[in-house]
């Protein structure tokens, strides 16, 4: 359980060189996967891209639930959303971590136990 005061360390140190940024463009039915590094240039130089259309951002977990799911739903739910792009950022190797879907994403700032 996390702590109530919302006091914990944002300086964990961890590496997120390996999330991934995904941007649809349903109407082109184009899909693009990019590095976090170089997701802002590559996005802004896709050719023909209209920056007056909506940029929608989805990161999961970050205000739902992380499941895989969430995701699934995000796109199937913007998908007919008109002039816009999706963008959906997947941290799952920094959330995950290798410790297991839920727990890596706790990342508590003291030893509670969450049973």
């Amino acid at each position: 359980m996390a702590d109530p005061s919302g006091n914990h360390d944002k300086n964990l140190g961890l590496d997120i060189n390996e999330t991934m940024v995904y941007f649809y463009d349903f109407e082109k039915q184009n899909t693009f996967v990019y590095g976090i590094d170089e997701a802002g240039a590559m996005i802004s130089n896709i050719s023909g891209l209209d920056r007056s259309r909506k940029f929608l951002l989805f990161v999961p977990g970050y205000k739902s639930y992380i499941h895989k799911k969430s995701v699934k739903k995000a796109r199937d739910a913007f998908q007919n959303v008109s002039n816009s792009y999706l963008i959906i950022v997947d941290h799952n190797s920094y959330t995950n971590n290798n410790h297991g879907f839920i727990k890596s994403y706790e990342r508590e700032p003291f030893n509670m136990s969450t049973t």
